[in-house]
């Protein structure tokens, strides 16, 4: 993979980051679900539209996975203290991302390429729990800490 093929690979990620943000103001505007929007763009995206071939089938089941639990936790919210959010994506990406990793490595097909999506999806994965797990683990925030009565 060259430079070239980085820099267009980053360009059309951005120009979906653009597309499902205008989307999701869209609906929210109109007052359509927010998973209708992200729905419609992935329609848009897929290979019947503009021809965008999807052939990495553990990349497509750890995106999936993933996508299922944010999309089921969506439902109940993100507060502070919900510690059972951050486990609940923690597992999802243990189903998502663990099988790929296995099979790659069971079958021995570990080419650098074939496998970095696994390899980024895990990285970012790790680095997005990483950053969650204060705000949704923590039982006491600060705004709570303030506002408990001291005792005498």
């Amino acid at each position: 993979m060259s430079l070239h093929d980085v820099y267009l690979t980053l360009l059309a990620a951005g120009g979906v980051l653009l597309l499902s943000v205008a989307a999701a103001r869209l609906a929210d505007r109109v007052g359509l679900p927010v998973l209708l929007a992200f729905l419609g763009v992935g329609v848009l995206l897929g290979e019947d539209v503009l021809g965008l071939r999807f052939d990495d089938a553990a990349l497509a089941q750890a995106l999936g996975t993933a996508a299922l639990a944010i999309i089921l936790l969506s439902a109940w919210g993100w507060r502070r203290g919900e510690r059972w959010v951050w486990w609940t994506l923690a597992l999802a990406a243990v189903a998502g991302f663990g099988p790929a990793a296995v099979v790659h490595a069971l079958i021995h097909y570990t080419s650098f390429e074939h496998v970095l999506p696994v390899y980024l999806g895990i990285g970012l994965t790790t680095a997005a729990l990483t950053l969650a797990r204060p705000h949704l683990c923590d039982r006491c925030g600060p705004a709570s800490q303030s506002e408990t009565p001291r005792r005498p």
